[in-house]
């Protein structure tokens, strides 16, 4: 994985990232992954977590990618990489052909 310069917004999402999987028994990523735009599940977030990931909430997801159980609130600087995100200001981080 290339590692890209980040700033603030993306490290503090990557370090959110991080601890969503260390609570899930995973290794920490190095970078966020890309992604593909307003989708909760395979946008950088929801891909680097396994969480269904909108633009102030996430939860969790059962084993056919449904979402499930409580919503819970983003950290602020989560939300402002995913609005971020979504307005297309980190093309880095945007998956081909999506």
């Amino acid at each position: 994985m290339v590692v890209r310069v980040a700033d603030e917004i993306t490290k503090g999402t990557l370090a959110w990232c991080n601890e969503q999987r260390e609570g899930q028994g995973q290794e920490p990523l190095d970078d966020l992954p890309t992604g593909k735009i307003e989708d909760p599940w395979s946008c950088p977030c929801g891909d680097a977590t396994g969480l269904h990931v909108d633009l102030t909430h996430y939860r969790e997801v059962d084993e056919a990618g449904d979402p499930i159980g409580d919503y819970f609130p983003l950290p602020r600087v989560v939300q402002d990489f995913v609005a971020k995100f979504d307005d297309e200001q980190y093309p880095e981080y945007i998956e081909e052909g999506s």
